[in-house]
């Protein structure tokens, strides 16, 4: 057993102490610094992100003003006030009330009354055609 852990124990400080354990980890460590590198210069996509605070500029501007716009919101009477909902609350119900008065008509709810009035409308528009083709067939003059 002194022996097997004799043998792994300079195994390992062989491979420890030779240049190709070192190049191994050494080569993604220099390609992982290249990259950023590249990335925060711009070259590559998306590394412009990191070269300018422009985006960073804009983003935080189009926080503010929408910030803004909420806290003046808040401060809005119409929104703070239970008066104003009051207010809204019965214009919706008035509002719901028009309606089911209009469905409730009979000329709405009844297919009859539908009906007729598609068949006076047609009898109508049949009426205007013949007048426009010949309008002396409805204007008749009689003197005496």
């Amino acid at each position: 057993l002194s022996d097997w852990s004799s043998d792994v124990c300079s195994s390992d400080l062989q491979a420890l102490n030779t240049d190709a354990l070192y190049s191994q980890v050494l080569d993604p460590l220099r390609k992982l610094d290249q990259g950023l590198a590249d990335f925060q210069s711009g070259k590559g996509s998306g590394g412009d992100m990191l070269a300018t605070t422009k985006q960073y500029e804009d983003m935080r501007a189009q926080v503010a003003d929408l910030t803004k716009s909420v806290s003046n919101l808040r401060g809005n009477d119409s929104i703070k006030g239970d008066a104003a909902y009051g207010s809204w609350t019965r214009q919706v119900e008035s509002i719901i009330e028009q309606v089911n008065n209009v469905n409730a008509m009979p000329m709405i709810s009844n297919t009859v009354a539908y009906e007729q009035m598609q068949g006076m409308v047609q009898e109508l528009q049949t009426t205007v055609k013949e007048f426009r083709e010949d309008p002396r067939k409805f204007l008749r003059l009689k003197v005496f």
